[in-house]
């Protein structure tokens, strides 16, 4: 009678490429390698566009700089600037009003909009005089587009 004995020792095997000899770190990175390549257009756009233009705009906020001499040679405020921004800068209060008006007139308006379009195919023909101004409604709206 034959007695089969248990494999005590496991089998180790042998990386065939490159890749598997680098681990599993090192294949998850090549891995994602085309993504961040399709990535990598949008963060330049990120950081050109956005990003470095605010944070200069934010540095030179806390200076006194005329946009005629060099960046360099922009001399550091603080936060006199703001100060005087908010207490003796009537235009500023004047700005911030108009932008609060506007954005709640640009609010109502495109609130407005999508009922007004409803009703408006919804009416009957006898509220004439509703569906006009309904139609008015809409025409503002996609106007000011």
């Amino acid at each position: 009678m034959t007695t089969v004995r248990p494999a005590t020792r496991r089998l180790r095997t042998i990386p065939a490429g490159p890749a598997e000899r680098q681990g599993p770190r090192g294949r998850r990175h090549s891995e994602n390698l085309p993504g961040y390549v399709f990535l990598s257009p949008w963060l330049l756009g990120l950081f050109a566009i956005t990003a470095i233009p605010m944070l200069l705009s934010l540095y030179l906020s806390f200076t006194d700089y005329d946009v005629l001499t060099p960046l360099s040679e922009a001399n550091w405020v603080g936060w006199d600037n703001y100060q005087r921004m908010f207490t003796a800068d009537p235009s500023y209060w004047h700005a911030v009003a108009v932008t609060c008006t506007f954005a709640f007139v640009l609010r109502s308006v495109s609130t407005s909009e999508g009922p007004a379009s409803q009703m408006k195919s919804l009416w009957p023909v006898r509220n004439a005089a509703m569906r006009v101004a309904a139609s008015g409604v809409e025409r503002i709206t996609y106007s000011s587009r």
